[in-house]
């Protein structure tokens, strides 16, 4: 009986070293796995920083892209997919809003977005505890923003505002899910497309400088040789036509767009070849812009 017991004993002792040897064994794996990963990911972004069809943050700036994979883990993103989806504006970390709803989906919540009367609403449940919320955002707020002037407000109203009512959903109801990545590129100061992608700004710059109201008038005012009559028939096909149509006419005119100021100022030049006899009349009908 004494032998048996020597002989456990022995047993207890073998398996537990082997085990010990095993969780050993498994730690030098698992780091040699994690530095094997990590040396990737930096001939990867090395790699990638070259390249000129990622955005702009990323060119030539290895350690950005390996600050977005290394962001991009938490969410199972590889480097490709965290530079699609992460914005570094400013020195702050955006996401696009398609990856927000993305995650929040995918983690098995519910979003649904309406639009209607001007304002977008995205109504959230979530799927463990049933808390609900909608977040709505309408022109009122981008005119309080200072966005209704911007091209892709003007184009895509609809899309832009869906988008910022995303981001103030997931802010609220699945900060778990976005991890602190809260707000979308625009908010930063980003200009974007319809679908919350960052464009290009020097190529759009012309169209998103905005000229003070009052400053706009009196460049018109004296392309048309101080005639306020015909200043102000310009400025209400142009510009306040425009404005009611994407406001209801509620929000006052403080500023226009670049480009607006230039279909005033083309217009009124139409207006003074007419009246020299160098247009015809039925130029006036045809659009500022042509």
């Amino acid at each position: 009986m004494e032998n048996c017991a020597v002989n456990s004993e022995r047993r207890a002792h073998i398996m537990s070293d082997v085990q010990i040897y095993e969780e050993q064994a498994l730690a030098t794996a698992d780091r040699v796995d994690k530095r094997a990963e990590w040396r990737m990911m930096v001939e990867q972004a090395e790699m990638m920083a070259q390249a000129g069809i990622i955005p702009a943050a990323y060119q030539r700036n290895p350690a950005n892209l390996i600050a977005a994979g290394l962001a991009g883990q938490a969410f199972g993103w590889d480097i490709a997919t965290s530079i699609r989806n992460f914005h570094i504006i400013e020195g702050t970390t955006s996401m696009r809003p398609e990856a927000m709803l993305a995650l929040v989906r995918g983690a098995g919540h519910s979003v649904e977005i309406d639009f209607s009367d001007g304002a977008a609403r995205a109504m959230g449940t979530r799927a463990d505890n049933g808390d609900q919320h909608t977040a709505t955002f309408d022109m009122n707020d981008a005119a309080a923003a200072g966005l209704t002037n911007k091209k892709n407000w003007k184009q895509y109203q609809s899309d832009m505002l869906q988008w910022r009512a995303v981001a103030k959903l997931c802010r609220a109801l699945f900060g778990d899910v976005i991890l602190g990545v809260s707000y979308v590129p625009e908010e930063l100061g980003a200009i974007t497309d319809n679908r919350g992608d960052v464009v290009d700004e020097w190529e759009l710059m012309d169209e998103f400088v905005s000229v003070a109201a009052p400053q706009a008038k009196q460049r018109l005012l004296d392309a048309c040789d101080g005639d306020k009559t015909a200043a102000k028939e310009i400025w209400e096909a142009v510009v306040v036509t425009d404005h009611r149509e994407r406001t209801g006419g509620n929000q006052p005119i403080i500023s226009i767009s670049e480009a607006e100021m230039d279909e005033c100022l083309t217009f009124a030049e139409k207006r003074q070849d007419v009246e020299d006899g160098a247009l015809p009349l039925d130029a006036l009908t045809e659009h500022p812009a042509e």
